[in-house]
């Protein structure tokens, strides 16, 4: 199977680093929960690009 390379906004990448504080404040460990399963939607993405696509090309996977 072909994987696709995927272009994280620098947003996304301020949003995902936030999340991961604000849930390791909330429990310890807990953001390295959060960055895991941040890493594995990424990687369902590349291996499957065409996963909801919702607008110009732009593919979504709610976590």
């Amino acid at each position: 199977m072909m994987a696709f390379s995927l272009k994280i906004d620098t947003d996304a990448q301020v949003d995902i680093q936030e999340g991961i504080i604000w849930y390791n404040k909330q429990q310890p460990g807990l953001g390295h929960k959060f960055h895991a399963e941040v890493k594995g939607a990424l990687e369902k993405l590349k291996t499957n690009p065409f996963f909801q696509i919702r607008y110009d090309g732009v593919h979504c996977l709610p976590l």
